[in-house]
Formats: structure tokens, sequence, C-alpha cells
């Protein structure tokens, strides 16, 4: 059985060059959206993975009170699905890797992005043609959206989207 106290958030930054006009307004969403998970009941750990047209682990599994601030640098182009596909995949990984027991309750999956997205890599289709995509229904886990498409006034850095598929 998985441990129902135990939230882990793995957030996806984009910080390609066409963020630049959102920089701050992501930077106050994100710490905002930290504020309000410290004060909530359970223990949360905190994944942040950037990426421009490459991608980087910043961190894995951190107490979402020790989560630094966040230092975003636009710079870049948009490579959106590619990392979309390569954080999921990893999250799977360290899950399953996880004794039941330890694995936690809620998973959920957010994506902090301006919107602008290239096409997928051809190393993605591959993927995607041969079956491996790693979308899939699974309960208790959640994909967040935040975009620049976002409601004007809204202050919450994410949205909730759709259930994996």
């Amino acid at each position: 059985m998985t441990d129902s106290a135990l939230t882990h958030v793995y957030v996806l930054l984009d910080r390609s060059g066409s963020m630049s006009a959102i920089a701050d307004d992501t930077v106050g969403g994100f710490a905002a959206f930290i504020r309000e998970q410290r004060a909530v009941a359970g223990r949360c750990r905190l994944s942040l993975a950037q990426f421009d047209d490459t991608y980087e682990r910043v961190y894995a599994s951190v107490d979402i009170q020790d989560v630094p601030a966040l230092d975003l640098q636009p710079r870049g182009s948009t490579a959106l699905h590619d990392a979309m596909v390569r954080l999921i995949g990893e999250a799977g990984a360290e899950l399953a890797a996880l004794p039941e027991d330890e694995r936690p309750g809620t998973v959920l999956v957010a994506v902090l992005t301006d919107g602008h997205a290239q096409g997928l890599s051809s190393d993605l289709r591959c993927r995607h043609a041969d079956g491996r995509h790693p979308s899939r229904k699974d309960a208790g886990r959640r994909q967040l959206y935040s975009s620049g498409a976002a409601p004007p006034g809204a202050v919450r850095p994410c949205a909730a989207g759709a259930s994996w598929t």
C-alpha cells in the first residue's frame, strides 16, 4: 500500500527565451505554490527539471520545507514535448524503484510554460511508434499545466489538467 500522507510533485520548468516576458510572474507563482504546500498537512517532496533545447534535472525528491527559491534564466528554444516525456519517464522509473510502502499516495506533474512549443523530436516519435509512450491511466496521478494562456490575474502556478491517458 502506498503512503497516503505523502505527495510527490514533479515540476517541469520551461526556461526557453520566450519565457522572458513572464519570468517574474513564473518565479512569483512558484514561490506562492511552495508557501501554500508548506502549510498543507502531510508530507510533500518536490523534484524540479528545467528545459529549453536541453533538459536538466535541477533537484530530486527535496522535502517541500527545503525547496530553494526558483532561479529562472530564460534562454534557447523550446522542446516542451520531449522534456515532458523525459520527466514523466524518469518519475515513473523512480517511483517503480521504491518499495510499495514508500511510494507517495499522490503524484502530480506540473508544467510551468508559456505554451510555445516546437514539434516532437525524431527520437520521441520513434518511442511513440515503438509503443513505449509513458502516458498511462494510473490512479492517484494527474498532470498540471501552467501557461501564458492562463486567465488574467491567476495567481496559482498550476491549473488542474486531465488525468493521464
